[in-house]
């Protein structure tokens, strides 16, 4: 699986990374980044649902998981919209399913990444 990150600011200024997976031009995820500390990341990621057309930039999309990944690999995931997450999600057949397992693989690589005092022996 092979992913890229593209800055992507929406309308109201709001930064994000735009995730896409395997060469597609289209975001898949929006990865709302709120903490980046030296031994934890808090983030949002929002599942882009249309484009707008002339431009291929995300216009429509909704939370998908609120998560905390911590140096040691530990990861706390809240799927759904509410406050807290009601925990819910439904992937509609493999290809949604796939689309979850890449987005969960993508963001353990690119948090340990973040993450400065991330220690890959502990967290296998």
């Amino acid at each position: 699986m092979e992913y890229t990150l593209k800055e992507f600011k929406n309308t109201e200024g709001l930064a994000f990374e735009a995730l896409t997976f395997n060469g597609n031009e289209l975001a898949e995820f929006l990865i709302e980044w709120r903490k980046i500390e030296d031994h934890y990341v808090e983030l949002i990621v929002h599942e882009v649902t249309s484009w707008a057309g002339d431009k291929d930039e995300p216009c429509d999309y909704g939370k998908y998981v609120k998560a905390y990944i911590k140096w040691d690999g530990c990861s706390h995931l809240y799927f759904g919209e509410g406050e807290p997450a009601d925990g819910y999600l439904h992937l509609c057949g493999k290809s949604y399913f796939d689309k979850h397992c890449n987005l969960l693989q993508a963001l353990w690589d690119i948090c340990s990444k973040k993450i400065k005092s991330f220690d890959h022996e502990v967290a296998s």
